[in-house]
Parts: structure tokens; C-alpha cells; sequence
């Protein structure tokens, strides 16, 4: 089975929907793997790290043309013309704030998987992509402002009330 990861075309969108270390992962548990060229570019994984993992780079028409197309927006109305009869796409795709895409998905005989209407529940856990940042990477984006300042910020503090 070929799975495809496509470039992301919503503007200002950074992520990818696989990283190379997920691609090995995938790679190991026997699919293939294409990825568009340039794909990770913008979360600064360059096409020889995907190529180092075991994925094939390749054009926005292999990766569309793929078994499963992984991507991290649904697609716009006029990119669903691109997934191939009979494939399945994982993406967020706000089923309930975009109608029009949902038309234009279920008028298609293709599968369209919205990882953002996962439930929420602990035996879904793996699969949630909604859930917030991990702690550290929350404590650091509250705390960086603060760098500028030349003050204290009690609120920052550890609960032992301790500076370290």
C-alpha cells in the first residue's frame, strides 16, 4: 500500500503531515512512502531526511496519486479533483464548518477520514491531533515574553515558590 504526504497549500501552514521519523515508522510496518518534494520544507525537514528514511520524493502527482494521501488541512474543493478513485484521505477536514468540501468529498467515490472528529477519549488518545502542546512547550511559550522584561512573575514561579 502507498501511502502519500502531500506539500500543505493553506497559506502561513508550517506543518507536514509526516515527519521522517514517522515515515520510517510506516516504512517499517511494510508500506511505501512518497513524499511531494518540498513537502517538510516549511517544519525544516529537507527531502534527503525523508529520502534517508526510506521515502520515494516525488511529484504532487504521485503523492495525490497515492493508496492513503496524509495531509495536515483537507484539501481545497478544487485539489479533491486530485485524489484518486477509490483512495483515502487523512486530514482535518472541519466537516461541520466546511459543507461544501463534504459535498464535494462524499460526490466522489473516495474515503475522506476527519482526524478532528476523532472522539476524544482515552482509547483514542494516539490518534487525537487536537490536544494542546506538551506542558514544557507550554511553560516555554508563557515564560518567553517574560525574557524582555525586568521584573519578577510570580505567576511563573514552580508551586514550592522556589527561582531555580
Amino acid at each position: 500500500m502507498l501511502i502519500g504526504v502531500t506539500k500543505e497549500t493553506l497559506p502561513g501552514e508550517t506543518r507536514v503531515a509526516a515527519t521522517p521519523t514517522t515515515v520510517k515508522q510506516l516504512i517499517k510496518l511494510g508500506y511505501d512512502v512518497v513524499v511531494e518534494s518540498g513537502a517538510g520544507q516549511l517544519s525544516t525537514f529537507a527531502d534527503e531526511a525523508y529520502a534517508a528514511a526510506g521515502a520515494r520524493i516525488g511529484t504532487a502527482d504521485n503523492a495525490w496519486g497515492a493508496d492513503v494521501v496524509f495531509r495536515v488541512n483537507g484539501p481545497t474543493v478544487p485539489e479533491v479533483q486530485n485524489v484518486r478513485d477509490g483512495s483515502t484521505l487523512v486530514s482535518l477536514l472541519a466537516p461541520a464548518r466546511n459543507e461544501e468540501l463534504v459535498e464535494v468529498l462524499a460526490a466522489r467515490p473516495i474515503t475522506a477520514l476527519a482526524m478532528d472528529a476523532v472522539p476524544r477519549i482515552s482509547r483514542a488518545q494516539s490518534l487525537d491531533v487536537l490536544s494542546p502542546a506538551p506542558p514544557s512547550l507550554r511553560a516555554q511559550s508563557r515564560a518567553l515574553p517574560c525574557l524582555h522584561q525586568h521584573r519578577l512573575h510570580p505567576h511563573l514561579l514552580p508551586q514550592d515558590g522556589q527561582m531555580r
